[in-house]
């Protein structure tokens, strides 16, 4: 049982020997190998920018004070620039539409977007097929109305 034991274990020792390849830092002729083309590029992880196909055309009616609303299309370009009209929705009558175009920027994250332009100085967070405004501290609106400042790609 003994021999059998001992057998078995110069077995086992002259297999891993075999496996031995040496100091893996030099090459054979006694020179360190190149590793920089086996190191991994850095991991960058998803995020709307990246991820999502955030360019075209959204459309909400944003609450109004003193108007039933205000009908805003918004077209995001993938050259990072940006139109939005606006129209101010009065009773049936007389209705104002503006229009505005400029840039806009991505967090460091890269899921919310800066809209800067003469009269556009907006935050949303960009989701799946849909936008949210965000207030003037980068935060989702809230309260009851919350879903009217939901835009919704079109197209």
């Amino acid at each position: 049982m003994l021999r059998k034991d001992v057998a078995f274990a110069l077995l086992c020792l002259s297999l891993t020997a075999c496996n031995y390849t040496g100091d893996k830092n030099k090459t054979t002729d006694g020179r360190k190998p190149d590793t920089t083309a086996q190191q991994p590029a850095a991991a960058t992880g998803d995020n709307a920018q990246n991820a999502l196909d955030w360019s075209g055309t959204y459309e909400a009616t944003l609450p109004c004070a003193d108007c039933p609303g205000i009908k805003t299309v918004l077209t995001l370009n993938k050259d990072q620039t940006f139109l939005r009209s606006e129209q101010y929705l009065k009773n049936h009558t007389e209705e104002t539409t503006t229009e505005d175009k400029g840039r806009f920027e991505w967090n460091k994250n890269g899921n919310v977007i800066h809209l800067k332009g003469k009269t556009t100085d907006l935050l949303l967070k960009v989701g799946e097929n849909r936008l949210f405004a965000l207030d003037k501290r980068g935060e989702e609106i809230g309260g009851s109305h919350k879903d009217d400042y939901i835009f919704t790609k079109k197209y």
